[in-house]
């Protein structure tokens, strides 16, 4: 008797399901929208900062952005695979941000003189080989290349700095105007 019940409150934890009383997925296990690059303007600014490390399995490209907080858009192309096999890189790819994200570095932005304090990066991350990638692989491979862009972007930052320092005050002037 015990097994008809659990069947049937299997079946009506289903119905439940389906009538949108229960939520199919905890939201917990989401991917926020507030931490996902969505728009193609976004993605451009990626693109256009040229910022980019290439890894076995990924490709990052990364430019700063003014939250303080890292955010995610992902390219997967049809040369990868079919749908299933894209759709599954897009689960692996975002499910490894998620676990990496609190590990990634934060710095101050010193050419966001209007929001002074941590900045993070808008990452695009596209995927390099068709092969299956384990989670542990994708979640390191994606730390490392983090790293190496934030550190890229900090050479960068300084050596503009230094580049404005150098540049005499009239000279600064004249090019603002």
């Amino acid at each position: 008797m015990a097994k008809v019940n659990d069947e049937n409150s299997f079946a009506e934890e289903a119905k439940s399901a389906a009538d949108g009383l229960v939520p199919a997925m905890p939201n917990g296990f989401r991917l926020p929208r507030t931490l996902r690059l969505a728009h193609d303007l976004e993605f451009a600014a990626v693109y256009g900062a040229r910022l980019k490390k290439t890894g076995v399995f990924i490709d990052v490209r990364a430019v700063p952005n003014r939250l303080t907080h890292w955010r995610l858009g992902l390219a997967v192309s049809k040369r990868v695979g079919n749908a299933a096999v894209r759709v599954r890189w897009k689960r692996l790819l975002r499910e490894a941000f998620r676990h990496v994200r609190p590990k990634l570095p934060m710095f101050i932005n010193i050419n966001n003189l209007e929001r002074p304090g941590l900045s993070g990066m808008d990452l695009v991350v596209a995927v390099r080989a068709a092969g299956k990638g384990e989670l542990h692989v994708i979640q390191a491979e994606l730390t490392s290349l983090c790293v190496q862009l934030h550190r890229e972007q900090q050479r960068r930052d300084r050596r503009g700095a230094e580049e404005v320092r150098a540049t005499p005050p009239a000279q600064r002037g004249a090019d603002q105007r």
